[in-house]
């Protein structure tokens, strides 16, 4: 009786409806599996130019969307803040530019005589 027990208990049970198996992947003499692991180098690397891919054609619609609302907005802004013709005066703006009115008082090229005066 003790006999038919051990043999129950080391007989192995078959799988059940209930316990899926797992499938088995072929392997090579020395354990490795012929389809390659699920994280092998070449599929990292596949992964990564996918992203890389990505990533990029994201870049560009995202910088062709900015540019698109950009152009209209910034000619906008500079038709809006834009003198009028009327209000430039050529000789008032030639005195400042001979004067150097927008160069430090220390530069070599600050005008020193008459027309720097005047």
């Amino acid at each position: 009786s003790n006999d038919a027990t051990m043999e129950n208990q080391t007989k192995p049970k078959p799988p059940s409806a209930a316990t899926p198996t797992a499938p088995t992947t072929p392997t090579t003499a020395n354990g490795e599996t012929l389809l390659g692991t699920p994280h092998s180098e070449l599929s990292s690397i596949c992964l990564s130019l996918l992203a890389a891919f990505v990533l990029a054609r994201l870049l560009a619609v995202v910088s062709a969307l900015a540019t698109a609302l950009a152009a209209p907005l910034t000619g906008f802004y500079l038709m809006s803040t834009c003198p009028t013709v009327e209000s430039f005066d050529a000789k008032r703006e030639l005195k400042r530019v001979l004067r150097g009115d927008n160069l430090p008082e220390d530069h070599p090229d600050k005008p020193k005589g008459f027309i720097g005066k005047a």
